[in-house]
C-alpha cells in the first residue's frame, strides 16, 4: 500500500487519514495488472450470501468499479442490515457466562508457546452453542487484534458497515505496528503465533463442517464472511494480509473435508454395486435403499463444498494472487500447489493452472520459485502427465527461458523440471 512506503512515521499517518476521508466519496478500479490490490471492502457486501441449497445470483464484479453513490449506499444498507440481525439475534440471551473475572484473549492465548490449538477450537464451539453472537465477536476479534490493531469489537460497533468498521480501527495501530504486524514478524514467538494462527482456522474449519453452508447458521456465517472479506480487500496490508492466511486456511480445511467425502462416494457406490450384483435370492432391498440413500446425501454435501469453496475462490483468491505483497502471492500459488497435490482429480486443470502460467512470469524471484517447486511433484507424478500436456506445450518455451535466469535458485527449479 502507498501509505506503508512513506518515508516517515508522521507522513504515513496523514495519507492514512487522507485515504479514509475520501474512501466513501468514490471506489477505486481494480487493475488486472499483477500490482493491483486496491478496492473497497465493503463491496463484498454486494456478493450474494451463501445458501448452496438455494438459486443465488451470480456476483457482479462490476459493481466494485462503479462511480455512483447509489451501489454505496446499497452496501452500507445491506452490510449494516446483516450484521445488525446477528448481534440482535442473540444480544438478549441469558446463556452467556459472566463470572467477573476476563478470560485471556484468544490472540494472547495463541501466542503461548505450550498453546493448544484444538482446546482452544473446543472452548470457542461451546461458547458457539451458547450464542452465535458472542463467538463471532470473540472471533472477529482475535482476526482483528492478529493485524497489530488494538482495537476492541464489541456488537455496538459491529453495527457499523464493514467499511466503517475496518477504518474506525485504524487510528488503533501505532506506529511500529502498522509495517510490523504479528503475521510478518520475525523471531521464535512470532513462528509459534503463524503456526498457531494457520492451524486455528484449519480446526475451525474442520468443527463446524456441514454447519458452515447449513441454513440454520446463515447468519453467523454471513456476519463472519462480509467482515473477512472486506479485510482481504482492503487497502492497508495488515488487514488483507492477515485475512488472506485465513481464508487460505479455511479453504485447505474445505479442500481436505471434500476429499473426505469423495472417498465416502466411491466407499459407497463400490458397496452399491456388490450388493447389486447378487442374485436376486441374496440381494436386500432394504441395504440397496439404505446406500443409496447415503450416496445421494454425500453427493449433496460433496457440491455443497463445492460451492462453498467457488465462493471463496471467486472472492478471495483470483484478487489476492496479483496482491502487490509478495508474501500474499507465495501464500496463493503455494496454497494452490498443495491442493493440487491433495486432490489431482479436482484441481489439475486448465481452469487452475493458468494461475502457474501467470505466476511464471510474477516480476519477484520468490514467487517464481514457489511456482516451480509445486510444479515440480506435478511433472514427477505419471499419472498427470495426460492433464498437464497442454500446460505444458504453452509454457515450455518460458520454462526453458527459465533455466539461464539471472537468480539462481530459480535457475536451479527450472532446470530440475525440464529435466
Amino acid at each position: 500500500s502507498d501509505w506503508e512506503d512513506g518515508n516517515s512515521k508522521t507522513n504515513n499517518k496523514r495519507r492514512l487519514s487522507g485515504r479514509a476521508a475520501t474512501n466513501s466519496k468514490k471506489s477505486v478500479r481494480h487493475s488486472d495488472s499483477p500490482v493491483s490490490s486496491r478496492g473497497s471492502s465493503s463491496s463484498y457486501c454486494l456478493t450474494p450470501v451463501l445458501r448452496p441449497r438455494r438459486n443465488v445470483v451470480p456476483v457482479r464484479e462490476e459493481a466494485m468499479e462503479t462511480d455512483s453513490g447509489t451501489d454505496n449506499e446499497l452496501v452500507e444498507a445491506v452490510d449494516s442490515t446483516v450484521i445488525e440481525r446477528t448481534v440482535n439475534r442473540s444480544e438478549h440471551s441469558d446463556d452467556q457466562p459472566d463470572n467477573g473475572t476476563p478470560e485471556p484473549s484468544m490472540f494472547e492465548v495463541l501466542q503461548r508457546k505450550d498453546a493448544s490449538v484444538e482446546e482452544i477450537c473446543d472452548s470457542w464451539m461451546e461458547k458457539y452453542r451458547r450464542g452465535s453472537t458472542e463467538s463471532l465477536v470473540q472471533l472477529l476479534q482475535f482476526i482483528i487484534h492478529s493485524t497489530g490493531c488494538k482495537g476492541v469489537l464489541t456488537p455496538e460497533i459491529m453495527r457499523k458497515t464493514v467499511n466503517d468498521l475496518l477504518m474506525d480501527f485504524v487510528k488503533d495501530f501505532s506506529d511500529e505496528e502498522a509495517g510490523y504486524y504479528p503475521l510478518i514478524r520475525t523471531g521464535k514467538s512470532a513462528l509459534i503465533f503463524r503456526h498457531n494462527f494457520s492451524e486455528f482456522f484449519y480446526q475451525w474449519t474442520k468443527r463446524l463442517g456441514r454447519k458452515m453452508f447449513s441454513d440454520d447458521h446463515e447468519d453467523f456465517m454471513e456476519g463472519f464472511n462480509m467482515v473477512v472479506l472486506g479485510m482481504t480487500d482492503h487497502q492497508l496490508r495488515n488487514y488483507r494480509h492477515t485475512a488472506t492466511v485465513a481464508v487460505i486456511k479455511i479453504m485447505s480445511a474445505l479442500i481436505n473435508e471434500r476429499l473426505s467425502v469423495f472417498m465416502k462416494m466411491h466407499d459407497k457406490q463400490r458397496q452399491l454395486d456388490a450388493e447389486q450384483n447378487k442374485r436376486l435370492n441374496e440381494r436386500s432391498e432394504d441395504r440397496i435403499n439404505v446406500l443409496r440413500a447415503s450416496q445421494m446425501s454425500l453427493e449433496e454435501d460433496f457440491e455443497n463444498y463445492k460451492t462453498l469453496l467457488e465462493f471463496y475462490h471467486k472472492c478471495v483468491f483470483n484478487k489476492r494472487f496479483r496482491d502487490t505483497c509478495t508474501e500474499i502471492r507465495i501464500l496463493c500459488i503455494s496454497a494452490l500447489g498443495s491442493w493440487m497435490k491433495q486432490f489431482p482429480q479436482e484441481y489439475v486443470r486448465d481452469s487452475y493452472l493458468k494461475f502457474f502460467d501467470v505466476t511464471l512470469t510474477d516480476p519477484s524471484a520468490q514467487v517464481r520459485c514457489a511456482c516451480l517447486e509445486y510444479l515440480l511433484p506435478l511433472y514427477m507424478d505419471g499419472e498427470l502427465s495426460d492433464k498437464l500436456r497442454q500446460f505444458t506445450s504453452k509454457c515450455k518455451n518460458r520454462l526453458m527461458g527459465m533455466t539461464v535466469n539471472a537468480n539462481a535458485d530459480v535457475s536451479e527449479k527450472a532446470i530440475r523440471l525440464i529435466t
